[in-house]
């Protein structure tokens, strides 16, 4: 090409490139600016915290539990029958009781707590055995109000229902008591804070061993607050003594679709040290919707809907870790474990990776003990 066929086109172009201008300018042609977007909250956040911040309070570590305080070895806590409870020094040193094997003496300070059987109630004992009794009664209503009568005692007389149901061959009567075990066994006879059960002679729980028999002391001279009071075993519900141990931790705790192991987890608050026995169960489903809103998995997972670990933690499993640096285990609808480092018991589900962004309808209700060392 020509120096002047060259020069003649850059002329043109920039003649042509001005006429544009005069054109826009002549129509009052005017771009438009992109507008200007404000971003709203993140909805995986909350109350409008910025998402470091919410991953702050999830890792949040509970501060180490306080030593136990000391405690006067002599000094029990008497609760009784009409709902006081009576603290202070029993006036004796040792207790008596009447077993099988003879007599054994326990000195108090040895002693964890005691609970009075059936005998050292004999009203309550009359009332039970005549409900058993009217279990085989000619009257239907009678046997009908038997029964009604001793499931609202509930699980403590289930040993006595066993007793019986052992040693008595009345088909009705057997019939009866069968339908109520099986009322206790599906209301769940491990509930936190159960009653326990009730047996005829005397339960006395010491430091080493437990002891079944008769408790010969049926009054205690008891220095308290209040002066020195007379309380008799027949109005003891249980008696207990502060050995200074550590209380066990029980927790409730909710985990739904919105704890995926690959995105965040549940924080329990619960601060676990080294050597605590932790005791873990979990029930309920989520929908695992990625397969359809009849796919659902429960605490143990399902193999079907992938792999959070593979070979090893299906997804939809129940998992945990102490602490955010702590390694992930499979928790499933059971596990008991000894705590090998200290930091908070942290909960999640795990998922298979290709799906973890979803959203999983449902949740795991769980329910966590942890034992001190």
């Amino acid at each position: 090409m020509s120096f002047h066929r060259t020069t003649f086109l850059l002329m043109l172009a920039f003649l042509f490139s001005n006429q544009l201008v005069k054109a826009d300018e002549a129509f009052d042609i005017q771009i438009p600016k992109p507008p200007i977007i404000i971003a709203p909250k993140d909805p995986a956040t909350k109350d409008g915290k910025k998402e470091d911040e919410k991953k702050a309070e999830e890792e949040e570590e509970a501060p180490p539990r306080p030593p136990a305080e000391p405690v006067d070895p002599e000094v029990v806590q008497l609760h009784l029958l009409d709902g006081s409870i009576i603290t202070g020094k029993l006036s004796v040193k040792e207790i008596l009781v009447d077993t099988q094997f003879g007599k054994l003496t326990i000195p108090v300070t040895n002693i964890v707590s005691f609970r009075p059987g059936l005998d050292s109630f004999p009203e309550l004992s009359k009332q039970i055995n005549d409900l058993m009794t009217n279990l085989a009664s000619a009257d239907y209503n009678e046997r009908e109000a038997a029964q009604k009568e001793l499931v609202r005692m509930g699980p403590p007389i289930r040993k006595l229902l066993e007793a019986k149901q052992q040693s008595d061959d009345d088909a009705e009567r057997g019939r009866r008591i069968k339908v109520i075990l099986e009322g206790f066994e599906e209301g769940g006879m491990e509930e936190e804070g159960a009653t326990p059960e009730l047996i005829q002679l005397d339960t006395i729980v010491t430091s080493d061993f437990t002891v079944v028999g008769t408790i010969v002391q049926k009054k205690f001279g008891v220095s308290s607050k209040f002066g020195q009071l007379t309380v008799n075993l027949g109005d003891v519900r249980i008696a207990q003594r502060d050995t200074g141990a550590k209380e066990d931790i029980r927790k409730s705790i909710a985990v739904d679709g919105s704890a995926i192991a690959q995105r965040s987890f549940k924080n329990t608050k619960i601060r676990v040290e080294v050597g605590d026995r932790v005791t873990i169960t979990a029930e309920g489903t989520i929908t695992m919707t990625p397969w359809g809103s009849n796919a659902m998995s429960t605490p143990e997972g399902s193999p079907n809907y992938g792999w959070y670990m593979g070979n090893e933690i299906a997804a939809g499993a129940l998992v945990a870790k102490i602490s955010d640096s702590g390694p992930i285990f499979k928790v499933g609808s059971k596990n008991t474990f000894v705590a090998k480092k200290s930091g908070t018991l942290m909960l999640a589900i795990g998922m298979n990776a290709s799906y973890a962004n979803q959203a999983f309808p449902g949740k795991y209700d769980v329910k966590v003990r942890v034992t001190p060392k």
